[in-house]
């Protein structure tokens, strides 16, 4: 929420598996960057609240 309010506030620093790769910086006002673990993170969370409205 934070970083939605205020561009530059918040920064992301991914690091690739090659050691060599220049690690990508983002601004979380601009959206959460492509990545495996929070797609995954996200869809589990999404399954958990569909799953307990659902009871």
């Amino acid at each position: 929420m934070i970083a939605r309010k205020h561009k530059g506030l918040v920064t992301c620093i991914s690091f690739g598996k090659d050691r060599n790769q220049v690690p990508d910086v983002c601004d979380l006002h601009d959206g959460i960057p492509d990545n495996a673990i929070m797609d995954t993170s996200v869809k589990l969370y999404d399954e958990e609240i569909t799953e307990a409205f659902n009871d």
